[in-house]
C-alpha cells in the first residue's frame, strides 16, 4: 500500500478566472468534488491499452524487442530462455521457435508485448505506471478530493495522492490558467516529510519544508490534532 499524501491547492486571481478553474474540475452528480488528472493531462488510448497486461516478458523476447532486456518485466534475455527447463521440454532451439511457440500456447503475452512495444514507440514508456509517474508524477489519480474554501477571489482545495505530489499537474494547470496562482503545500501524515510548492503560468517552484509548520498552515492546529475531520465549503 501507498503512503497517501494530502495536498492543498490554494488558488488566487480574479473572479472570472476562479469560476473557469473551478468549471474545470469535475463534480460527480451528488455535487462532490472529483478532482481528476485526466481532465489536465488525459492519459493517451495507447498508455491505456497497457493496463492489466499479462507479463510482456516471455514476448518481448519472442519478438526480439530490446524492451525485454531493459525494463523491470523480469529483464529476460533469449540466452535465459533457452537455459530453462520448458524451453528444452518444448524443444525451443531458437527465436523463431520461441515465436512459434508462444503464438500457439501463449498468444495473451505475445499480445501484450506487442502493446507494451507500440506504447514505448509512440510515448518513450513501456507502460501506464510509467507515463503516470511522468506525466501526473504519481501513480493513481487523486481521491478525497473537497473544496475548503470559496470566495470570489480564492479557492482551496484538498485531496490525496498515492506517494509522491502531483508537480506535473499543478505545472499544466500553471499555464492552462497563467492568470491564477497556485500555492502548495503537501505532507505525508506517516513521516516527517512536507513541501512547498508555488506555480504562476510558466513559472513554478517546490521545496522541501517544515512539517510541523506546514501542517498547521494546512490545518490550522498542531499536528496531535491531524485526524481531525476537516469540513468542506458547501457548493
Amino acid at each position: 500500500m501507498p503512503n497517501w499524501i494530502t495536498n492543498r491547492v490554494t488558488v488566487t486571481g480574479r473572479s472570472d478566472d476562479i469560476i473557469a478553474l473551478k468549471q474545470h474540475l469535475y463534480f460527480d452528480d451528488e455535487g462532490e468534488l472529483v478532482f481528476d488528472f485526466e481532465t489536465i493531462v488525459p492519459i493517451p488510448a495507447v498508455v491505456h491499452a497497457t493496463t492489466g497486461l499479462s507479463d510482456p516478458s516471455m514476448g518481448l523476447v519472442a519478438l526480439g524487442s530490446e524492451l525485454a532486456a531493459k525494463t523491470c518485466y523480469g529483464r529476460m534475455t533469449l540466452d535465459r530462455v533457452m537455459k530453462s527447463g520448458w524451453a528444452r521440454e518444448a524443444d525451443i532451439k531458437s527465436r523463431a521457435g520461441l515465436l512459434k511457440y508462444m503464438r500457439s500456447h501463449r498468444p495473451e503475452e505475445l499480445a501484450a508485448a506487442r502493446k507494451v512495444i507500440r506504447c514505448h514507440r509512440l510515448t518513450g514508456v513501456v507502460d501506464w505506471e510509467a507515463w503516470l509517474a511522468k506525466h501526473w508524477g504519481t501513480k493513481r489519480d487523486a481521491i478525497d478530493a473537497f473544496i475548503q474554501e470559496l470566495e470570489d477571489e480564492r479557492l482551496a482545495f484538498v485531496f490525496s495522492t498515492a506517494s509522491d505530489v502531483p508537480v506535473p499537474i499543478f505545472r499544466t494547470l500553471g499555464r492552462m490558467y497563467p492568470a491564477l496562482h497556485f500555492d502548495i503545500c503537501a505532507i505525508d501524515p506517516g513521516s516527517p516529510w512536507a513541501m512547498h510548492g508555488e506555480v504562476h503560468g510558466r513559472r513554478s517552484a517546490f521545496r522541501p519544508a517544515d512539517p510541523v509548520a506546514v501542517y498547521e498552515e494546512m490545518f490550522g492546529c498542531p499536528p496531535d490534532g491531524f485526524d481531525e475531520d476537516l469540513d468542506a465549503v458547501p457548493l
